[in-house]
């Protein structure tokens, strides 16, 4: 923690070691909680912990590509980037560029 509100922010450092080697997935928020709950941690670090398990999947797009090239993957149309009409989607996906369901 390069930077924090109060001295006592360091505290909960130590308590999150016990993450490392945790597997993100099923069961994850639970871990978090039990390593980090209450007093243990820091609500902010928690909230960021508990969201970077959705950050990690939506990373590796083949876990959430169907092969199937009449399909576009799941994730397409869901942010900016993956806009049917737009860039991203017109030149890694051309084949999905201006889809409409």
């Amino acid at each position: 923690m390069d930077s924090h509100p109060h001295p006592e922010c360091p505290l909960v450092i130590p308590p999150m070691d016990a993450l490392i080697g945790a597997r993100i997935g099923k069961g994850w928020r639970k871990t978090i909680e039990t390593h980090l709950g209450g007093i243990k941690g820091c609500t902010h670090l928690r909230e960021l912990l508990n969201n970077i398990a959705t950050a990690a999947y939506q990373s590796i797009p083949g876990a959430l590509f169907d092969p199937d090239e009449n399909k576009p993957p799941l994730y397409l149309g869901n942010c900016k980037s993956w806009d049917f009409d737009g860039p991203v989607v017109m030149r890694v996906y051309p084949q999905f560029y201006q889809w409409k369901k």
